[in-house]
């Protein structure tokens, strides 16, 4: 949805100039909402073993990092600055929050989640958008428009489903049950 935002606005609203100055800020939610749904597995995981601390001491720190940096954002950029907090808050549960669940219940896996794991699906997924975006510039509104989004949404999910390994071996060992049949 990032790299088709400004198309997205505009096939929900119709509205071509809310589409224009909107669509950076939904990019930026809609990245922030990703990374969200990625963190969210950690966080659940931490706060399921009862380790709360953490949680609790990023949240501080997002509110008292945050709240200051939004209005300054929100004075200076207006819409985008907004939208940007989100993005960062959820970018620093990822870089910060992340290691530490690692650190304290999934010791030595917090590299080969970043690298193996969660590195590839995301740049398949976002390899997938650029070239459906490269190959289709701009979007009708129109049902071809809307299956154009589709196919991508589509193409990127399948792609980073295929790259994560966890994933390529259930499908395989499914695959195989299959064929023995």
């Amino acid at each position: 949805s990032c790299v088709y935002a400004d198309d997205i606005l505009f096939l929900w609203t119709g509205d071509s100039v809310l589409a224009q100055s909107a669509g950076l800020p939904f990019a930026l939610l809609a990245a922030g909402t990703a990374i969200n749904g990625i963190i969210a597995v950690p966080y659940a995981l931490m706060l399921a073993h009862g380790t709360t601390r953490a949680a609790f001491v990023g949240n501080i720190v997002a509110l008292v990092l945050g709240v200051p940096f939004c209005i300054h954002a929100v004075q200076t950029h207006g819409l985008h600055g907004a939208a940007s907090m989100w993005l960062l808050v959820n970018l620093g549960y990822l870089l910060f929050l992340a290691p530490v669940v690692h650190r304290e219940h999934l010791r030595g896996l917090s590299l080969r989640w970043y690298l193996h794991d969660l590195a590839p699906a995301v740049i398949g997924a976002t390899l997938v958008g650029m070239v459906a975006k490269w190959l289709h510039p701009s979007l009708s509104r129109d049902i071809e428009g809307m299956l154009w989004l589709v196919a991508t949404s589509v193409a990127a999910v399948a792609v980073a489903a295929l790259l994560s390994s966890r994933i390529r071996n259930i499908a395989s060992s499914s695959a195989r049950r299959l064929v023995s049949r």
